[in-house]
């Protein structure tokens, strides 16, 4: 991790403040009239929001919205010391980190992908988009350059034609201000080594005219896992003009690079339970014998380039077993691999005991790298006070490189080989002087990721009061858009000096090439206890060739991606009755295309090659689209208030909306990108204002649904884990191919699986209930209770695949006595292996209407109280406890019957989800060099009973072991310092 120097200015200028003496408050400026599309936070109350955008992209009272909207006020951001969306949602109605709970594997690779922007949410149960200034965001949120925080629950065309069903968390970055001249500075440490330093400062250069904000963040931070850090280095400026009374320009840039350690809920999986108990038996490959696999001990067949390092100190060397004619490795294993597949227990987890969740087996060369530009900028002019016009335009690019272990390749084994051979490639077996060790062994990825998002917006808002007719808010828009990302998963092989791979030289990404880097730790020393690095040089001599490491694009499934989109909206909110009745109504119309790019492999004379930066015959995207998708969707929204009386309001709202499909994800029957799925919601409920507003209460029955849904929180993997479909169907295209049915251009042009993630969708139905309540009874006191209770219901799982297996058995079964040909290595018959598809996409539709990691019920209440008079007046304390239900784990499968249906057991339950979190501060105006400011000391502990840092998430399959966890930060402190003058 390397060191920059924080913003000094910000120590500097904290250190006098405490000796100076309170002056006379200055004089309260003048006020500015605000844009129809901005929001202030004047209204706010406490934690409780007073106006929002999210109702109807106007401002609006969020007592007049119909739809559930939430906003973040900035005293509940300061509060809780939220540095980003993940602190921000932990005290939020229905909402929660999404770690794939809701999936069956509930595997974290997403969290090591480019593709990862930031803390992924659901909400009601399903995923939730997160946008900036209404635009989509590509990039992290952080709060150094945030102005409010909204959450609005379930699809709503007014806010995103395209979006996720869940809802929608908007993020208004800072704007600069015509009204005062304002700078803020804000200094956060904690454990783990954490340095934050934050400056905004506000700058009229033309009074009423012109105005500059400039915004910087440092932050350093380690983490309570050995190996983990991050470093962000951000900063933003924003510039408002008004020419003219009428007419005003904003715009804001932002710049930055996070980089860190790739940090994966797990440890490494476990290769060495059963030898170790049987006394770590070693042996040669000739004299093995399969007896030996009751001891752990196994023969790998593979093929394999061996990169061998050792924290003992000894030499690194390179093992490639090709070179050694008939020569496997030994291996150990957890458990005996002569008892069937379906008995065993699979992948499971190091115990804690043995390699404690405290430590990151990733080690130091797991690094990421993010980088990114944003651009936004605004024009909006006033024709009359009633009419007003807004135009807009975003620019943003991404880039993202992640280097890491492949998490489900990562294990923890030990070294039962007497001899090896000869590391020179003579094939000369030598002693193995690491026979009996503990080694970690592991594979490295690449992930390499752009996006671009371009758009332009027009906007037009309208006033009109027609008396007994009622008063309306218009607004009309329209965008276009163009969005591009591209993303190549990437693997380490051996190339030569002229960039051929050691083995398969036609197929670079072939597992022919890959390395696995073996690491032997020393027992007792958990710095030594993790999977090598990858930078790591080392170079190996075969057939006369030189080799070293390169990295190589191992596919094309990440997808590169080109989205054009068209969308009009109209939206009206409109108030009769004198506002005691509220209709909002909007229509939204998208036009959307993809177009997916083709590829190509290089060839010796392209440039790429003849540099040295791609390897001979690799993947790469071309620029011409081999395939384009179009959709128009026609979405709405509905909803309605009614105040019966001034302390009691009922209100309904329905809207829907169409989803960004995954990028790298195709669904039969034809491989294509999923449709963009459809969102809907149903809420109805109603809302007690009492003493006056200081206590306000919203209570909302919903049902919100998600159809077609494919990829995500819900991801159904048909290519590969106990639901492979892909297997069984290539097995019957070599079956024709080698009894001379069909070509191998046949063969090619119906496997499945081979260049994308292979998926099926399905449909989600969440109902359920949600209860907020904020309380402000007075000055000194204020609060909110969020309760609520979710219902899941799958269905309609895997409907493309009858579409699929009916045409595809057409072509198997054209030729007469197809169905009785046998495949050559497997020993099943055409027959055999189509029955089986059938038993799998049963068993698969069964399983996964389980509802997997669904927690019904979740609560939390947060407060604090200021004293504002008295000794104590300035102090402050407060804190927060949040809950979440048990999840259901699994069921545990007794039995299977000859038609292939599993009959199951007992439910697995995974326990209760309790934190609590506190905080205790100091308020007070100081003087500075003549200056009034406001000087702000806290103190935050979150989990402040060190609640247990390990939640199961799924079991292995004899329920010994963890299969997947889910790791959270122990009891963390920080320390917070703020100054604003």
């Amino acid at each position: 991790m390397t060191a920059r120097p924080l913003l000094p200015s910000l120590v500097l200028a904290l250190a006098p403040a405490a000796a100076q003496v309170l002056p006379p408050p200055p004089a309260p400026a003048a006020p500015v009239q605000l844009s129809v599309f901005e929001v202030a936070a004047d209204k706010d109350v406490g934690y409780q929001g007073g106006d929002t955008l999210s109702g109807s992209r106007l401002n609006s009272s969020l007592k007049d919205t119909a739809a559930a909207v939430m906003v973040f006020t900035p005293e509940y951001i300061a509060d809780f010391a939220a540095n980003g969306l993940g602190d921000i949602t932990a005290y939020s109605p229905n909402l929660a980190v999404d770690m794939l709970e809701t999936s069956s594997d509930a595997n974290p690779t997403f969290v090591g992908g480019s593709d990862l922007v930031d803390t992924r949410i659901v909400v009601r149960g399903l995923s939730a988009s997160v946008s900036m200034d209404f635009f989509e965001a590509g990039i992290s949120v952080d709060n150094y350059n945030t102005e409010r925080v909204e959450l609005a629950s379930g699809p709503n065309s007014i806010l995103f034609g395209f979006g996720s069903p869940g809802g929608l968390v908007n993020v208004m970055t800072k704007r600069a201000q015509l009204n005062r001249n304002r700078t803020a500075l804000r200094l956060q440490g904690g454990e783990w080594h954490l340095r934050r330093a934050e400056l905004d400062h506000n700058q009229i250069l033309l009074p009423g005219k012109l105005a500059l904000r400039l915004n910087g963040l440092e932050q350093h931070s380690a983490g309570w896992r050995r190996w983990d850090w991050s470093e962000a280095s951000r900063s933003a400026v924003a510039v408002r003009y008004q020419p003219w009374a009428r007419t005003s320009w904003t715009a804001s840039y932002e710049t930055g690079q996070m980089t860190g350690h790739v940090l994966l809920p797990m440890t490494a999986f476990d290769a060495n339970t059963l030898w170790l108990a049987a006394g770590r038996r070693t042996g040669n490959d000739a004299t093995w014998t399969t007896a030996d696999r009751g001891f752990g001990v196994n023969r790998n067949t593979a093929v394999r380039n061996l990169v061998v390092t050792d924290s003992a100190g000894a030499p690194p060397f390179v093992l490639t077993t090709r070179n050694a004619v008939n020569f496997r490795l030994l291996e150990s294993t957890v458990e005996d691999v002569n008892i069937p597949a379906t008995q065993r227990a699979g992948l499971t987890l190091v115990p804690a005991a043995q390699i404690p969740y405290d430590t990151s087996v990733f080690g130091p060369g797991a690094t990421r790298d993010t980088n990114f530009d944003r651009l936004v900028s605004a024009i909006e002019h006033r024709f009359t006070p009633a009419v007003t016009l807004e135009l807009a335009y975003l620019h943003e690019r991404t880039k993202q490189w992640v280097i890491s272990p492949v998490n489900n390749l990562l294990v923890y084994g030990g070294d039962p080989n007497l001899s090896l051979p000869n590391p020179n490639g003579s094939g000369t077996l030598i002693p193995n002087a690491n026979a009996g060790r503990l080694y970690f062994d592991a594979q490295w990825k690449s992930d390499d990721g752009r996006t671009g998002n371009d758009v332009l917006r027009a906007a037009l808002a309208m006033r009109l009061d027609r008396g007994r007719l009622g008063r309306h808010h218009l607004a009309f828009m329209a965008e276009h858009g163009r969005q591009f990302a591209w993303r190549y998963p990437g693997r380490e092989i051996f190339v030569d000096e002229q960039g051929v791979p050691i083995g398969d030289a036609a197929n670079p990404e072939a597992a022919a090439n890959f390395i696995t880097r073996r690491h032997y730790l020393v027992p007792g020393r958990l710095d030594t206890y993790y999977a090598g690095h990858p930078d790591d040089a080392v170079t190996v001599v075969r057939n006369g060739r030189t080799y070293h490491r390169a990295w190589v694009n191992q596919s094309v499934a990440g997808g590169s991606i080109r989205r054009t989109t068209d969308s009009v909206m109209g939206v009206t909110q409109s108030s009769f009755l004198e506002n005691r009745v509220i209709f909002t109504g909007g229509v939204r119309w998208d036009r959307m295309v993809f177009d997916v790019m083709g590829n190509t492999r290089l060839g010796a004379d392209h440039p790429l090659v003849r540099s040295g930066a791609r390897v001979l015959n690799s993947l790469l995207f071309t620029h011409d689209a081999v395939e384009s998708l179009g959709y128009e969707p026609v979405t709405r929204t509905l909803g309605a208030v009614w105040h019966v009386a001034r302390w009691i309001s009922v209100f309904y709202n329905e809207g829907d909306n169409n989803a960004q499909p995954k990028l790298n994800t195709v669904l039969l029957p034809d491989e294509q990108l999923p449709p963009p799925a459809e969102g809907r919601t149903r809420d109805y409920g109603l809302a007690l204002s009492l003493l006056d507003g200081r206590i306000y209460a919203r209570a909302t029955v919903f049902q919100t649904s998600q159809r077609k849904t494919a990829g995500g929180n819900f991801n159904i993997n048909i290519r590969g884990g106990a639901y492979d479909l892909a297997t069984p169907s290539s097995r019957i295209l070599q079956t024709l191919f080698e009894n001379r049915r069909i070509t191998a251009a046949e063969q090619l042009a119906h496997t499945i699986g081979d260049e994308s993630n292979l998926s099926a969708s399905s449909d989600i139905v969440n109902r359920g209930y949600e209860l907020s309540v904020w309380f402000n009874p007075t000055r000194s006191l204020t609060g909110l209770l969020n309760f609520s209770h979710t219902v899941t219901d799958r269905s309609n799982v895997f409907p493309e695949f009858e579409t699929w297996y009916n045409r595809e058995r057409a072509f198997w079964y054209a030729t007469p006595g197809a169905g009785a040909l046998v495949n050559a290595t497997a020993n099943t018959s055409i027959d055999q292996d189509a029955a089986a598809l059938l038993q799998l996409t049963r068993r698969l539709r069964d399983f996964y209407n389980f509802g997997f990691g669904d927690r019904p019920y979740k609560a939390n209440a947060s407060g604090r109280y200021t004293w504002t008079s008295g000794p104590l007046k300035g102090a402050f304390i407060g804190g927060g406890v949040r809950w979440q239900d048990r999840s259901k784990l699994g069921r545990v499968i007794e039995s299977t019957t000859p038609d292939g249906t599993d009959l199951y057991g007992r439910t697995l339950i995974g326990p209760e989800d309790f934190k609590a979190d506190a905080f205790v501060g100091y308020r007070r105006r100081v003087a500075i060099r003549g200056r009034s400011a406001e000087l702000t000391v806290q103190v935050n502990v979150t989990n402040l009973t060190g609640e247990d840092e390990v939640m199961p998430l799924r079991y292995n399959s004899r329920q010994s072991g963890y299969l997947r966890v889910l790791l959270q930060d122990p009891r963390r402190v920080r320390l917070t310092t703020s100054l604003t003058f």
